[in-house]
């Protein structure tokens, strides 16, 4: 019979993360340098060899100063990928609730997505204008189904429409150049433009926007759930593919694809640039327009941007919509 492995002590997992190289291991526990690998292997603890475990024994004999500074080298790197995690692991379908919000049975807020900004083509005073409609109507929420930047490498030749490349660019062009009312606060998702930053440099942009801009609050990726009263709710959505020949057709497939009891009362969806309402299986369907010209892309698909947004009001009872006035607001 082959021997029985020997058992891993308990406290070995413990020693490997505090920086124990592999022969104090072998040495505190008596074993060889295969044994130790083994462990290292099963209790996760391999990578401590290979980095700062390697890195102490390679400079054991650094005087004060040299241990201090990487003593500080190690502070940042946990700094930075503390950062990191934080900024990667804002999920989608999170459920929101705004009731606070709204008070009484009318509710009204704005729509406004696709604004791509740091994109050549975007229509910036549109944009402004289009906030200064808002506050004037006494508005005090936006909702954003997403894209609020450009990003990179969404599709060929991009690159040529860009006003500035890359993430922290397009994160200060935003924080700058997205309109700034007091009072309006902009609620949004991340579209697929924006995620562009999450697969390049494995950030998520949304939550250093918010970091940027205090009247802008980041809700997840993709989708959000948004409870506006009691028993009313609405999702935000960003959705994906080109768009389709009939404008109905990928609302109907997103709102047939919902499971029973899933449903919300109203859906706002982004990425399409086109604007369209309609009222599907109960479900109030708001396609918004964009902030953005005809891109390479665009074109090269023969479709035609609508510059626009919305103004939705919706009066609210007994946990139902029972009246719902969505306003079109349109540049040209």
């Amino acid at each position: 019979m082959p021997p029985k492995a020997r058992p891993i002590p308990e406290n070995f997992a413990e020693r490997a993360r505090s920086g124990a190289t592999s022969p104090e291991l072998e040495q505190e526990f008596g074993v060889g340098s295969s044994t130790i690998k083994v462990w290292r292997h099963r209790t996760g603890t391999r990578w401590s060899d290979l980095g700062v475990t390697r890195v102490r024994s390679e400079n054991a004999g650094l005087g004060d100063t040299g241990r201090d500074e990487l003593g500080a080298l190690r502070a940042k790197i946990a700094t930075y990928e503390a950062l990191v995690k934080q900024r990667t692991a804002y999920p989608s379908g999170l459920q929101h609730n705004h009731r606070e919000f709204f008070k009484g049975e009318i509710i009204r807020f704005g729509l406004v997505s696709d604004t791509h900004l740091a994109s050549s083509l975007v229509r910036i005073d549109d944009l402004h204008s289009a906030y200064e409609i808002l506050r004037r109507e006494g508005i005090k929420v936006v909702y954003s189904p997403g894209d609020l930047v450009a990003g990179v490498r969404v599709y060929p030749g991009q690159e040529n429409e860009l006003v500035v490349w890359g993430m922290d660019n397009q994160v200060n062009y935003l924080a700058e150049h997205y309109p700034r009312v007091k009072d309006i606060s902009t609620y949004f998702v991340c579209g697929n433009h924006d995620l562009s930053f999450l697969r390049s440099v494995g950030v998520d942009i949304g939550s250093v926007i918010a970091e940027r801009r205090e009247d802008m609050i980041y809700l997840g990726q993709i989708e959000s759930d948004i409870v506006l009263a009691e028993g009313v709710t609405m999702k935000l959505w960003h959705g994906g593919g080109g768009s389709a020949y009939a404008l109905s057709y990928r609302g109907q497939r997103l709102i047939n694809s919902l499971e029973g009891g899933t449903k919300p009362n109203i859906i706002a969806s982004g990425h399409y640039h086109n604007d369209f309402y309609m009222m599907y299986r109960n479900i109030h369907f708001v396609q918004c327009g964009c902030f953005e010209r005809q891109t390479l892309w665009l074109k090269r698909a023969g479709l035609q941007p609508s510059c626009s947004f919305w103004i939705i009001e919706c009066h609210v009872k007994d946990g139902s919509v029972n009246r719902f006035r969505p306003e079109l607001v349109t540049f040209y």
